[in-house]
């Protein structure tokens, strides 16, 4: 597979379809293929681990001993026998602060419990049940976020229409910047992260263990919190139509959009070092 030794791709926007769970022929074939040559392949999602578990098999990340990296780098575990690497979880005191500062914004809370696949939050509205639709967690929801829920979170989301967010998310971020890394997801959710957590210090983590140069990294994303990942990686590539900070950050921008194969077009033409025709 030429000198790209790990594949990391986003999976919504990137990997999957819009429906958030079918991959396109092309995609799977080329990173089957990728890891039969001998390629190592991380998923690297906002998601958490619980519904990234759906795609092992399917991209044989457990035949092929492959990684999953979680909440925009939170979490590391292999695929074969779910073996934790790294965790970083934000204080659920620190989520209670972020929660008590946006509740009179009108902007609501998702909290996450990976183990048992439940999203919690202060809301039951348009954008937690889209979250509850890419992530298959069920669903609670919650008059406060605090200790009392019982779990570890290694992410927070606040959501809202963007320009909700908009408006509100540079008060938001001159606050608690000191405490979270916050990024754009989409329009309608911003994350938070601990200090430190991101895709692309996951990725060089990763790599490390396994003794892989940042040169023979391929990275593949199309959002703001893909951004990270990008610059870091030797090799990179976002699809046409993903968000700017993603374009602005990677070394190839693909003719394709997602749906289209363009993680497939970033494997080829940085296999060949080729335009894709």
């Amino acid at each position: 597979m030429g000198n790209i030794r790990l594949i990391c791709t986003d999976v919504d926007g990137t990997l999957v379809l819009d429906d958030h769970k079918s991959i396109p022929e092309a995609n799977m074939e080329a990173l089957l293929g990728a890891q039969e040559t001998g390629s190592k392949l991380a998923l690297v999602s906002g998601r958490g681990i619980f519904s990234q578990k759906s795609f092992i098999k399917t991209l044989g990340l457990d035949r092929h001993k492959g990684y999953l990296v979680a909440f925009t780098g939170a979490r590391i575990v292999e695929a074969c026998g779910m073996r934790e690497l790294y965790r970083m979880p934000i204080g659920m005191s620190d989520a209670n602060a972020l929660w008590a500062h946006v509740r009179p914004l009108g902007l609501d809370v998702m909290v996450y419990d990976d183990d048992r696949g439940v999203i919690f939050a202060t809301a039951d509205n348009e954008y937690t049940r889209f979250d509850q639709k890419v992530t298959g967690m069920s669903f609670e929801k919650t008059d406060r976020i605090d200790p009392s829920l019982g779990f570890t979170t290694f992410k927070c989301i606040i959501a809202g229409s963007p320009s909700a967010l908009d408006g509100t998310i540079a008060s938001v971020k001159e606050k608690f910047s000191e405490g979270f890394e916050i990024t754009r997801s989409s329009g309608v959710f911003a994350e938070f992260n601990k200090k430190g957590v991101s895709k692309g210090n996951a990725m060089l983590m990763l790599a490390e263990e396994m003794g892989i140069d940042a040169g023979e990294i391929l990275a593949v994303g199309n959002g703001e919190n893909d951004a990270s990942m990008l610059a870091a990686a030797g090799m990179s590539a976002a699809p046409a139509d993903s968000m700017p900070e993603a374009k602005a950050a990677a070394k190839y921008v693909c003719r394709k959009g997602n749906g289209e194969g363009a993680l497939a077009e970033a494997i080829s033409y940085f296999n060949g070092m080729r335009p894709i025709i």
